[in-house]
């Protein structure tokens, strides 16, 4: 332990003080995420956007999925070397609670038209932090239909249900977010469409700053900045540790300033 603290020691003298500080992507913003889901339908480099379409209805219920739930890229996409089975989020793992009644095959007269009280039920998929499905497993997550919110991730699953159907004995066999209907975004497909859709929101020299985790740090830190406690945003994101949160919800401007004025006069 002495030789190491020697050696970081060295480091510093060397490189400075910053040297070894971690570089962690930045938070998304609301903003940011709403810039993102209206972006214009044109061509970026060789991909056109267009949001009529499958792939663009999946592209936007993935975006909303994801700044709603703060679920990992992995979480509902495959790497380039695999394909959908059982371990991969599925439509099975989605269900509509419609006036009060609970449908795993949405009537489409009520989910084309839904009310305040309607919300989707999610069931987590398995991820690194759950990799059997027994820690969140049981935990669904939920998320209300918000008349006018652009952010609202209900109102994006309920376009890919309603134009994209999946009658109730092919769910399971059905990834939860397709382009295709029959296989999951392609990680890498999606870190390539991201800097393309980012450079015009903040600019070619922050593009790097981000990435599709960015989605998730934002959660943590959206949650944070609304007054969450500290079990509720580890409940939230599906932490089962408190050290993740500690590195992940992170204060942002406005609220350390708060906090800082208020404690300067605290007795």
């Amino acid at each position: 332990v002495y030789y190491l603290k020697r050696m970081c020691r060295k480091h510093i003298l060397d490189y400075g003080p910053t040297s070894l500080i971690p570089r962690r992507k930045l938070p998304f913003t609301a903003e940011i995420i709403e810039q993102l889901v209206t972006s214009p339908e044109q061509a970026y480099g060789r991909w056109t956007l267009k949001w009529c379409s499958r792939e663009g209805r999946a592209l936007r219920a993935f975006i909303l999925l994801s700044a709603a739930t703060g679920m990992r890229k992995a979480e509902l996409t495959v790497d380039a070397a695999s394909v959908f089975d059982n371990t991969c989020a599925s439509r099975a793992q989605v269900m509509w609670c419609l006036r009060g009644r609970v449908y795993t095959d949405p009537p489409p007269e009520l989910l084309a038209n839904p009310r305040d009280g309607d919300y989707v039920i999610v069931i987590p998929p398995l991820s690194k932090a759950d990799q059997t499905g027994e820690v969140w497993g049981a935990n669904p997550i939920y998320i209300p239909y918000l008349a006018d919110e652009v952010l609202c991730a209900f109102s994006a699953l309920a376009a890919v249900e309603l134009e994209d159907p999946v009658p109730a004995p092919q769910r399971a066999r059905t990834p939860l977010i397709s382009p295709s209907g029959e296989q999951p975004f392609k990680a890498e497909w999606l870190d390539r469409v991201l800097p393309r859709l980012l450079t015009p929101v903040v600019g070619a020299a922050q593009v790097g700053e981000y990435s599709w985790h960015s989605m998730r740090i934002y959660k943590a830190c959206a949650l944070l900045a609304a007054g969450a406690s500290v079990p509720t945003i580890q409940a939230m994101c599906r932490w089962q540790t408190e050290e993740s949160l500690a590195i992940y919800a992170r204060l942002n401007p406005g609220a350390y300033s708060y906090w800082l004025q208020r404690s300067l006069r605290a007795n």
